[in-house]
């Protein structure tokens, strides 16, 4: 992250800055203008952390906002799209704002099986990017007949560089490949259960493929049915982050494939709300971490927000409207 002053001119970054302060207490408008409102609530936020009160967001500024979350437990939320949502009127705006979950992560499906692409997709990712959200794009994988890897991964990258998706740059996600049968119980799902290698051997071109063409490694979204019952609970896939499906209320923990030991995205419900919108059956997820995690996971410089940085980092935090936590 930069440091950012008074008319900085890194829109993206100013907005991150804002959507914080207003999660942290410090209410403002979410505009991507550094001006005299950011300026005054940067210095109040600064003097009750105790930092230097200059109005600069250096590391030390960054790092007391970015630890507020974790210090008081609130969750990254965010949300994800498809075609099927195309219809649908989102309120960004208001979703980037929204006091009960703050929603700061979102991706949309661009591609399915070896030649389909998401109508949606190239307007869902302009919308996310004059947002300034961070953002992502995943893959449905297809079988039989749909089903050569090889044509998938290249569908979803051609199509994703139409898009002008650029997979590595500050704010976009890893890719990703969805791994479950289109229905349930479906003839899908018993091809699946009857040919498990070819499955497999097919992910595993597309997930070589994608990260020899990107250089990032991509995610696997499934669940624990989709992985252990349909797949056989099948390992060599750790090294994957897992986007991981299981609705249940998201104070409690998500039912894990057993190839994995915790998840990175979980989505937790398929018929969520999000402000502003015109239906209430949006995908909802929690990113596991806290904002400076997500940001480094999407492609954001993590140098400037270490743990190392002791020299700039506070010695307390003062948590608004809670309480005063001492770091050691």
């Amino acid at each position: 992250m930069n440091t950012l002053h008074v008319k900085d001119p890194h829109i993206d970054e100013v907005l991150i800055l804002q959507r914080l302060l207003n999660k942290t207490g410090y209410a403002l408008a979410a505009d991507g203008n550094f001006g005299p409102q950011t300026l005054r609530q940067v210095r109040q936020f600064q003097t009750d952390q105790d930092l230097q009160i200059d109005g600069v967001v250096g590391p030390g500024t960054w790092y007391a906002l970015f630890h507020h979350d974790l210090v008081v437990g609130q969750p990254v939320f965010g949300f994800d799209l498809s075609v099927y949502d195309l219809g649908k009127l989102i309120d960004w705006a208001g979703a980037l704002n929204d006091p009960q979950h703050f929603f700061y992560f979102c991706y949309t499906r661009i591609t399915r099986g070896t030649s389909y692409a998401d109508p949606s997709a190239p307007t869902f990712w302009v919308q996310m990017k004059d947002a300034a959200i961070v953002r992502g794009v995943y893959h449905f994988l297809t079988y039989r007949p749909d089903s050569d890897p090889v044509l998938q991964a290249s569908n979803f990258l051609n199509n994703s560089l139409s898009a002008g998706v650029v997979f590595g740059e500050p704010g976009v996600l890893p890719p990703v490949v969805d791994v479950e049968p289109e229905k349930q119980n479906s003839q899908e799902e018993d091809y699946m259960r009857q040919n498990k290698d070819v499955v497999l051997s097919n992910l595993k071109t597309w997930l070589d493929m994608v990260e020899s063409k990107t250089g990032v490694v991509p995610t696997i979204y499934s669940s624990k049915k989709n992985w252990d019952t349909i797949l056989g609970s099948p390992t060599g896939f750790e090294r994957y982050p897992l986007w991981v499906a299981n609705y249940k209320d998201p104070s409690l923990q998500p039912l894990l494939p057993v190839s994995w030991n915790d998840y990175t995205v979980w989505q937790y419900s398929e018929g969520g709300k999000i402000p502003g919108a015109n239906i209430e059956d949006f995908d909802l997820n929690i990113y596991k971490g806290n904002m400076q995690s997500l940001l480094n996971f999407a492609g954001y410089d993590a140098a400037v927000l270490q743990d190392s940085v002791v020299a700039e980092r506070p010695a307390f935090m003062v948590i608004k409207d809670y309480t005063t936590i001492h770091f050691s």
